[in-house]
């Protein structure tokens, strides 16, 4: 099983959370994880954000996609991201995906 995580995390807690998770399906699942941290990646500056997710993101079964909750709202990067992505094709993007997000105080 190959699985994609794709993560964004300012704080590092998101970060954290995910290094957990792709550890734990490695150990009980024999998964390949591709850990792809976007906080400080050339997403940012590329001119055409779809084609860098498309470029970094290695052939999976499975995606995962990461982020903080700010102001009882997703971050907006992630929400951007999420709506980036292409359409499950069964061959280089996986036809399963979820997500998980984390926050840091009694606000969110």
């Amino acid at each position: 099983m190959k699985i994609t995580m794709l993560y964004f995390s300012p704080s590092g807690n998101t970060a954290e959370s995910a290094v957990k998770i792709g550890e734990s399906l490695k150990e009980r699942c024999g998964a390949r994880v591709q850990m792809i941290d976007m906080t400080c990646s050339a997403y940012f500056t590329a001119d055409d954000k779809a084609t860098y997710i498309k470029s970094v993101v290695k052939p999976h079964d499975i995606l995962i996609i990461g982020g903080p909750v700010y102001a009882h709202h997703l971050q907006y990067h992630v929400k951007d991201m999420i709506n980036l992505l292409p359409e499950p094709d069964g061959v280089t993007w996986g036809k399963i995906a979820m997500a998980f997000v984390t926050y840091g105080g009694i606000s969110s």
